[in-house]
């Protein structure tokens, strides 16, 4: 069976495409071993090339990754694509962790790239820290205002932008819409009042 498809393979493409096939094959291989074998790195499955570790993971990946642990120990990586991934499988390990410096910022994803580092959830080092003291003030202060007898009043308010929300929607008859806009005014409706 597999002389079949060498021989067709054999008939039916150029050299110079086979080269290219060839060469691709093996500059995905010498990546792959030379990022194993670059530097101290936690241990880890063999991967496959672009792909990584996606094929074997993609259902009860909770179950996968709880088999690795068993296998590599409480840190190990894995590549999803081409993306490596340290995987820390043990609590005190992630407290410990999380307690350095160099684990406290945001992974180089697509969102951080679009919202360039800002926002509560983007933003890292001293803009982090005014950010997140203003908005524990501000929720402190209106979850304080909005409790006990108010809250019906909050609910109240929150239920009737909902349902204008849910209004202007239907409205658009399932044409594509930027939501963003209709969400932001929802939202900024609810906390005005307050």
């Amino acid at each position: 069976m597999f002389s079949n498809y060498h021989s067709y393979f054999l008939d039916n493409t150029s050299p110079a495409l086979r080269m290219l096939l060839v060469f691709v094959v093996v500059l995905c291989f010498v990546r792959s071993w030379m990022r194993r074998s670059h530097g101290k790195t936690p241990p880890g499955p063999l991967c496959l090339p672009i792909l990584g570790y996606l094929l074997q993971i993609r259902n009860n990946y909770h179950v996968k990754l709880t088999q690795l642990h068993k296998q590599f120990g409480s840190v190990y990586q894995i590549y999803l694509g081409t993306k490596r991934v340290v995987v820390i499988n043990d609590p005190q390990l992630i407290r410990d962790a999380f307690r350095q410096k160099v684990f406290s910022g945001r992974p180089d994803t697509g969102l951080t790239k679009l919202l360039q580092g800002l926002g509560v959830i983007n933003s890292v080092g001293e803009l982090w820290h005014e950010q997140r003291a203003f908005l524990h003030t501000f929720l402190r202060n209106f979850g304080a205002k909005n409790m006990g007898p108010n809250k019906t009043t909050l609910e109240r308010n929150m239920q009737e932008q909902v349902s204008e929300l849910l209004t202007s929607l239907s409205e658009t008859n399932g044409s594509p819409i930027n939501i963003r806009p209709k969400f932001a005014t929802a939202v900024s409706n609810v906390i005005d009042l307050y």
